[in-house]
């Protein structure tokens, strides 16, 4: 985790929901990781990855959690209030196999409290 002067504040309140997102629709990919919170305690977060959202994003995803990319994988940066980063493989074989970048899908919605990016490439 990160450490800087906002891990000293309070946490930010949530704000109330801007919208209510629909069901997963048949193309989008929804996944459950399980987290370790701290020692001897586990969570669940699920993921609904919209296909119409970014579908080269989508398909790239499914095929990591398919090749059990994410197994073993843990947050390596943490901003308080922020985000939390994550998606390099903990096995430097599969890390090797998926280095390749895909093309950015067109920005179709934005970055907001809740919500899985990916970094572009800058293409």
């Amino acid at each position: 985790a990160t450490t800087h002067a906002a891990d000293n504040l309070p946490p930010a309140p949530i704000p109330p929901a801007e919208h209510v997102d629909p069901p997963p629709t048949s193309k989008d990919f929804v996944v459950e990781f399980e987290v370790q919170l701290s020692p001897g305690k586990k969570g669940v977060i699920s993921i609904v990855f919209r296909h119409d959202w970014a579908p080269l994003g989508v398909g790239r995803v499914r095929e990591l959690v398919e090749d059990k990319f994410f197994n073993q994988v843990r947050f390596f940066r943490v901003l308080k209030g922020f985000m939390a980063q994550f998606g390099i493989s903990g096995d430097p074989a599969k890390q090797r196999k998926w280095s390749k970048s895909i093309r950015d899908d067109p920005v179709v919605e934005s970055n907001r409290r809740g919500f899985v990016t990916f970094a572009m490439a800058g293409k």
